[in-house]
C-alpha cells in the first residue's frame, strides 16, 4: 500500500482530522505511534494543555469503551461539553481569523463554566469538623 505524504500548512477539515488517517515522520515516529502516544507528546511538549489532554484522553477512552462491545449511555449536555472543548482545542491549534474572536469567547465562558463546577464540588466535598473537632 502507497502513503501519501502530506504537510499541513493549513486548517485540515473535520474529515481529514478524523478520517483519512495520520502517520508522523522521523525521529518522532516510533514515540507516537497511535492516538494515545500522540496525546502523551503533544501535552510534554506543551502544544496542548492539561485540560485539553484530558479532553482528548477522555474521548479516546469514551470511543475505545464503545467501540468494543460496552455498551454506555450519557446525558446530551456531556456529549456536547466534549464536542464543545474538542472543538476548541483543535481552533486553537490551528487559528483560523474567522473564528478567533467567537473560540476565544466560549474558551473564556467555558473556563468560567469549570471553575465553578469545580468550586461546587470543592463545597459538596468539603468535611466539616463535628463539635469535638473530628473531621
Amino acid at each position: 500500500m502507497k502513503t501519501e505524504k502530506r504537510v499541513l500548512r493549513e486548517r485540515p477539515s473535520l474529515y481529514e482530522f478524523s478520517h483519512m488517517g495520520w502517520k508522523l515522520i522521523g525521529p518522532l515516529a516510533k514515540k507516537c505511534r497511535n492516538f494515545d502516544s500522540l496525546i502523551c507528546w503533544a501535552e510534554e511538549t506543551s502544544l496542548i494543555t492539561r485540560r485539553e489532554a484530558i479532553t482528548f484522553e477522555a474521548g479516546r477512552r469514551t470511543r475505545n469503551l464503545t467501540a468494543h462491545g460496552h455498551n454506555m449511555g450519557a446525558p446530551a449536555e456531556w456529549a456536547l461539553g466534549a464536542v464543545r472543548n474538542v472543538t476548541l482545542a483543535l481552533n486553537r491549534l490551528f487559528p483560523d481569523p474567522e473564528t478567533s474572536d467567537y473560540d476565544e469567547e466560549n474558551r473564556r465562558r467555558r473556563e468560567e463554566q469549570l471553575r465553578a463546577f469545580d468550586a461546587d464540588l470543592n463545597a459538596m466535598l468539603k468535611i466539616e469538623p463535628d463539635a469535638e473537632g473530628d473531621a
